[in-house]
């Protein structure tokens, strides 16, 4: 569980922030500023300095959610997450998460998020011949991504490029694998 924290932490964190803003300190009586704040007024991050509030949709091969957040400085995003993946290999699962997401540059983001997995898996192990049986599975992880998210005023586009989820604790865990998630396409708004 502290690992997940860290994570999260990490993610959240507005080091990376103050970083990317540069440096000011003295040098002979005068201010310096080693790298300035290049932010240009109509970039993703410009837009979202006066945003508080996230919604989207995503759908892509396998999957598709429903984001909801709270953005703590333009950089970072506390959000909750419901996903539905259908896998023939895996099975069926709904997630429901919790976390943070966290911007670096313009548009480039990663998010680390705890959750909850519920769903139906298919245990090829125990299997008869042309028959399978279908394990009822829940388990709590940590669910990582990474992706790009562009702004048009209150208009979001964007593609979630990869994720997995991690389980870490739960029941049928050996049989209720990693997930991953590729090319999601994200819609939707902020304010």
């Amino acid at each position: 569980m502290r690992r997940i924290l860290f994570i999260i932490f990490i993610l959240i964190s507005p080091t990376i922030a103050e970083a990317r803003k540069g440096i000011t300190y003295s040098y002979k009586g005068k201010k310096v500023i080693s790298r300035p704040n290049t932010v240009y007024s109509d970039s993703s991050e410009y837009l979202r300095e006066n945003n508080d509030f996230y919604l989207s949709a995503s759908a892509g091969l396998i999957a598709y959610s429903f984001n909801a957040g709270y953005f703590i400085n333009p950089d970072s995003l506390l959000q909750t997450s419901y996903v539905k993946q259908s896998d023939t290999v895996i099975g069926d699962s709904e997630m429901y998460a919790l976390g943070g997401t966290r911007f670096v540059g313009n548009s480039l983001y990663l998010t680390g998020q705890v959750a909850f997995r519920k769903g139906d898996t298919i245990d090829y192990k125990n299997s008869i011949i042309d028959a399978e049986e279908i394990l009822h599975s829940t388990d709590y992880g940590i669910d990582l991504a990474i992706g790009n998210r562009w702004n048009w005023e209150n208009f979001i586009l964007g593609g979630e490029w990869f994720a997995i989820y991690i389980p870490l604790i739960g029941k049928e865990i050996k049989t209720f694998e990693m997930q991953f998630r590729v090319l999601m396409v994200h819609v939707g708004l902020i304010w």
